[in-house]
């Protein structure tokens, strides 16, 4: 009989095979358990080369772990959509898809300072790790091997959002190629929904854009829509105008403050965070209130498919900097420390800086020249690794709580390989995805169609008025001072009103964003006294 080193959380929906020769745990689509089970019943123990070429035939997103007699292997997707966790001490080896599970069973409470600290600076924590000490996660594209007989515990990766590659074919001949692949990727989105409802969360940009004109344009009628936020912001006015246009429902789901802090405060949002942050993130609420609303309205239903753009401005290089011939690792270090390690602008110091810059290297140290290609490959590497597979795929989490199914076609195995080897001139401000989508121009919505946007929603645009008034004026720091302390005016209102407007103005002048705010609830509610609290 195998003796398990899985501990099963079984809210996460995992299913489990156990045909006496092995014990397989697995989540994902239909497609790839039958993969794993044909592979496995196959598999010789030892062969650790064929694994990878194995996960490199996976599409969609998918966990699992693998048990027999001698080996343990376990493995998530591209983008670690799926947790795996993990505790390897000097008498302990167990794997589960629940971090906390892994704490309470082992009476882990010993937090990892390095990564409390890039908690609050990040919302997120780097690397392997989780706020405790003892308890690691398994990377994005990486599958580990543990030996039963040695006691020993191999990681490998066998993908990764950087490749020695420079694909430099024609802009035409890869716009049909990048054609070929969404049309495949999307057809096997919409055989796995099998005629279920699929629910796109609409803003006024392309991707979700794109999204809903590809499932339209091959053929999928069962489809709605959705947007929220404040009254007259520009991505529900721009979102309402695409769907008007295309035929598709629409409905618009404005909070008010009172129901947002009510929820913030109650048991529901508490259980929602311990079910998704898994001890390195902390949670995404952006689209939580607007889909419970749709339950209660008895328009959404368990079962029904979600499918968001997430996240076509990052892997089609519309975020990533320009790096020139003068700049140097340090450069890109900066840059990243700027973006990405900032949002508590008082936690910045020489100390933190050299700590930012030791965390980056440590994620990215296969870094072999100063050309400025492959330090733009180098900067999307990080943030692939860190922010995309931890704080942005996250948002998945929304989903699943609620018992919806969800799909993620911009990050299928086909659409990343082929991002991930262009050449950075193809991807420079998203030039190729923008010139692909102009040149499909579905429904006619891509070509020349650049509505206006804002930040300030349609009925207090002259916030931004007076402070391009101001940063002509007294310049641009007084302006972005002034920007900082209306902030609760914008579009992200909604996301502040969770805490209050008393907090936003409290901590405004050093806080960046809505998230510093979530990541001081988290602390208070998970950490104390340096020890983690496992409710």
């Amino acid at each position: 009989m195998i003796k398990s080193l899985f501990t099963n959380d079984q809210k996460y929906g995992w299913s489990s095979i156990d045909n006496g020769r092995y014990k397989l745990s697995i989540i994902g689509s239909k497609t790839v358990v039958k993969s794993a089970v044909n592979y496995f019943d196959d598999f010789s123990s030892g062969n650790y080369d064929d694994v990878a070429i194995f996960l490199n035939t996976l599409t969609s997103n998918f966990s699992f772990i693998y048990q027999d007699e001698s080996i343990v292997i376990s493995a998530v997707d591209r983008i670690s959509s799926y947790s795996m966790f993990y505790i390897n001490t000097s008498d302990t080896i167990q794997f589960s898809n629940s971090s906390r599970l892994l704490a309470k069973n082992y009476k882990e409470t010993l937090v990892n300072s390095l990564s409390l600290l890039n908690m609050k600076m990040n919302g997120y924590v780097l690397g392997r790790n989780t706020v405790l000490k003892n308890i690691h996660r398994i990377g994005s594209g990486e599958f580990t091997c543990y030996d039963k007989n040695k006691s020993e515990l191999v990681i490998n990766e066998y993908t990764s959002f950087f490749s020695n590659k420079s694909i430099t074919n024609s802009q035409d001949a890869l716009i049909d190629e990048l054609d070929y692949i969404t049309d495949k990727v999307f057809l096997r989105n919409i055989n796995n929904a099998g005629g279920a409802t699929i629910w796109v969360p609409l803003s006024g940009g392309l991707d979700s854009r794109f999204v809903l004109c590809k499932l339209l344009q091959l053929g999928y009628d069962n489809i709605r829509t959705f947007s929220f936020g404040i009254p007259n912001n520009y991505d529900a006015l721009r979102a309402k105008e695409v769907a008007s246009k295309l035929g598709v429902d629409w409905f618009f789901l404005p909070p008010t403050s009172e129901h947002l802090e009510s929820y913030y405060g109650s048991n529901d949002r508490k259980a929602y965070w311990e079910y998704a942050d898994g001890l390195y993130t902390v949670p995404n609420l952006q689209w939580m209130y607007a889909m419970k609303k749709l339950f209660k309205m008895g328009e959404m239903r368990t079962g029904d498919v979600i499918i968001n753009g997430n996240s076509g401005d990052f892997i089609t290089g519309q975020n990533t900097p320009f790096i020139s011939d003068n700049d140097t690792f340090l450069d890109v270090y900066s840059m990243i420390i700027k973006k990405h390690f900032s949002l508590n602008t008082s936690l910045l110091n020489e100390s933190t800086n050299k700590f930012a810059i030791d965390s980056i290297s440590n994620s990215i140290n296969n870094a072999s020249s100063q050309d400025p290609r492959e330090l733009m490959k180098l900067y999307d590497l990080w943030e692939w690794k860190e922010r995309q597979s931890k704080r942005v795929v996250n948002a998945q989490r929304n989903y699943e709580y609620l018992g919806l199914r969800w799909e993620l076609p911009l990050w299928d195995k086909e659409y990343f390989d082929f991002w991930k080897e262009l050449d950075v001139v193809h991807k420079t401000n998203g030039s190729l995805y923008f010139k692909y989508l102009e040149t499909m121009n579905l429904y006619g919505l891509f070509k020349k169609h650049k509505p206006f946007m804002s930040r300030w929603p349609k009925n207090r645009l002259h916030i931004q008025l007076i402070g391009s008034m101001i940063k002509y004026t007294l310049g641009a720091s007084t302006s972005q001072k002034y920007y900082k302390r209306l902030d609760w005016y914008s579009n992200y209102q909604f996301l502040y009103q969770y805490i209050g407007k008393t907090k936003f103005l409290s901590k405004h002048k050093i806080y960046r964003g809505f998230l510093p705010h979530y990541i001081d609830t988290w602390l208070d509610e998970n950490i104390i006294n340096n020890k983690f609290v496992n409710k």
